[in-house]
This record gives structure tokens, sequence and C-alpha cells, in this order.
């Protein structure tokens, strides 16, 4: 019987035809500036320079990763962890999948990608890998061997699941693995996992051990927070927990977006905003500050937007920055981000406030799904 040709051997197979002598890689010295000036990305309308617009917290999440890699410092922070929680469709898996280019093609560590299984690594390496990753930096596919790896020895052999990463003078090796087995194979300088919640913790436990002779043990956790106090959100709240906020410009009143909503939005009832525009409601309406009468409901021609809750004033949530609100875990290198979709300007408004006023407050499976995917905060079997 013929044995199935993987997914990784057909990407294999294409690279070696397209492979050229002159590998003209990109010259950076940090992740973020891999991300600015190298890394390119799919677009409806062709091939396009990677951007921080509308996504300017994944602009906080490079400085930290950078950080933990010791780009301007030249001393990685050893042991160092950083994980990336956040709602759903923000650009989590390419950001990992760019990191995992990046440290591989540019800092040529060996590095480990983990997914819950197998299936979703195929998944990865069909929808997101080889179309949106390597297809698209033609220099990264000239240096990158799909299937082959180095045994300890040094040799080159053929292994499923790996990448090797040449410039013909230093070399990377990656290792896109399913979490279905324990991983005791291979050793690493840095562990990426997508999706932990999906990840056994089991296995989960025996991925530092595979770190043990590197200069380097990092490890990076990126997910949808959907389990409370458990999994990615764990990650979240054992690290230094950095949140967006928002100033008010006029009053410079502090706010959270995703723990001020839904009163942080407002409907400008002319399409002007003004102090006097109504709030956006627990109950999926409009009313007026204080007032107990809804005076609008959701309209696909309104005009929405983040209003002061101490002023009214109008705020722009591109001016999103971030904080650490547990910065004393900085020197024990155990960082964690929070993104939600109110914090990423490339969501509109619009569209959340859709799937609050006719879902989410409308059936209790709608809301935890939005608390997940939009809040990025899980609810607790405590909430009501």
């Amino acid at each position: 019987m013929r044995k199935p040709v993987s997914a990784i051997d057909r990407i294999d197979a294409q690279l070696q035809q397209a492979a050229s002598p002159a590998i003209d890689a990109p010259k950076v010295s940090s992740f973020r500036e891999f991300l600015e000036k190298a890394a390119r990305v799919v677009t409806k309308t062709g091939i396009a320079a990677y951007s921080f617009k509308g996504r300017k917290p994944l602009q906080v999440v490079a400085d930290l990763i950078d950080d933990m890699l010791g780009s301007h410092t030249g001393t990685p922070m050893t042991d160092g962890s950083l994980a990336i929680c956040g709602g759903a469709q923000f650009g989590k898996t390419i950001l990992g999948l760019f990191l995992f280019a990046y440290l591989t093609a540019r800092k040529f560590l060996r590095v480990g990608y983990y997914l819950p299984d197998d299936d979703l690594v195929q998944g990865i390496v069909d929808t997101k890998l080889r179309p949106e990753i390597i297809d698209v930096m033609p220099w990264f596919a000239q240096m990158t061997h799909v299937g082959t790896t180095l045994n300890e020895s040094g040799k080159s052999v053929n292994r499923k699941g790996a990448l090797m990463v040449t410039d013909g003078v230093q070399t990377g090796l990656g290792y896109i693995r399913g979490m279905g087995k324990i991983p005791t194979s291979f050793s690493m300088d840095a562990i990426i996992e997508d999706e932990k919640d999906d990840i056994p913790e089991s296995s989960a436990k025996f991925l530092p051990g595979r770190m043990s002779s590197s200069d380097y043990r990092l490890r990076f956790s990126i997910g949808t927070q959907r389990i409370f106090g458990a999994g990615q959100q764990k990650e979240f709240n054992d690290g230094t927990q950095h949140v967006g906020f928002i100033d008010c410009p006029a009053c410079k009143h502090k706010h959270q977006p995703e723990e001020d909503w839904p009163t942080i939005v407002r409907l400008a009832m002319d399409g002007v905003e003004r102090a006097t525009d109504p709030q956006l409601t627990y109950t999926g309406d409009f009313r007026h500050v204080g007032g107990d009468q809804a005076v609008a409901e959701f309209d696909h021609d309104g005009r929405y937007y983040y209003g002061c809750l101490n002023c009214g004033a109008a705020m722009d949530a591109e001016n999103i920055y971030y904080e650490a609100r547990r910065p004393e875990l900085i020197k024990e290198r155990k960082l964690s981000i929070r993104i939600s979709q109110m914090c990423t300007t490339a969501i509109a408004l619009k569209q959340l406030v859709f799937d609050w006023c006719k879902n989410a407050v409308r059936d209790p499976e709608a809301m935890r799904a939005f608390r997940c995917d939009r809040l990025a905060i899980p609810k607790s079997s405590m909430q009501q």
C-alpha cells in the first residue's frame, strides 16, 4: 500500500524546487524590526507588509518578546515566560508563527511549536504556515527544509514535523508538534504553546525539561482564555498582567475597555459625539447616564464610540497603552498580557455592539462566548 504524502512532505518538495543558492535574508536586530521590515501578510488585495495598524496591542507584545530575547541588551531573560492571553481573531496564531520564523531563521535557535493534537498541526501547516508565512517570504522558503532536522551528533536526519532552517553557515531547528503524546525526543531553546487551554496539562509539564541544555529556556503561550482560573487565564493571572488603558483627552480619567464594557460605549444620537449621548447597557439598549428608560436600540447605521465614564468626552481606542498590574513579577521573568477585541480597532466596534445586543444579552451560551472571544475575560461559575 502506498504511503500517503503528508502536508509537510508536499511543502518540502515545493521548497526544494524553488531553492536558490543566493539567500537575501533580512538583517534585523529585533523581533519588532523583523515584523516591521521583513514580515509579509496575505490580504484581500494581495501580499502586503505586516502592519500594527488596528492591532496596536501586538506592538506591545513584540516589545515584550524583545525584552525576553535581550534584543537591545544582548542578555536574554533566561527561564522567562510570556503568556499572550486574549480574545479571538486578532492575529495571535500568525504572530506566533512569525515568532517561530524569526527564532529559527534569524536567531538560529531550536524552537518547538506545540498544538493540542496532530490534526491541528496539519491544519496550521496547510492553512497558515505554508500560505501565510513560507510562501510570502521567499528568503525564508529558500532557507527552510521541511521534514529534516539534525540529530545529537549533528547529522541530518528525516523527521516528521521538523524544519531545518539554514543560511549555509548557521542553522536553526523547528518542530511543529501535537501534544497527544508527551514530548521527549528533542532539545529546545524556546517553546511556543498555541491554544494552551486545549493542551493536556500533564503533557505540558514535560516541556520545560526539553530546554535544560539551552542558554535561553524561553516559554511562550498563546491563546484565547476560555476556562476561568485555569489554562491560559491562569497563565495571565500568574504573570505581570499587562492590560490596556485609554485616557480621556478631556479630563484624563483612565479606562480599561473590557472591564468598563458595556457602559464605555455610546451612541451618537445625531451622528455627532456629545457628552449627553446615551450609554450601552447590560440589557442591550441605550440609556442616558442615570436614566432608567431605553432611548435607543441597536441600529446598523448608528455611530458608536467610546465615551469617558466621567465626563462623556469621545475617546480613540487607537491611543491604547499597556501597564502591568503586577510589575514586581518582571524581575521574576513571568510576563503576561491580555488583549481583548475592545482594544483592537481592526475589529469594528459596531460588530461588538451588534453581538452584545443581538446575541450575548439574550442567550447565556452566547454571553459565555462573548466574554471569552470579545472581552477576553472568561466567566466565573460564581458570576451571575
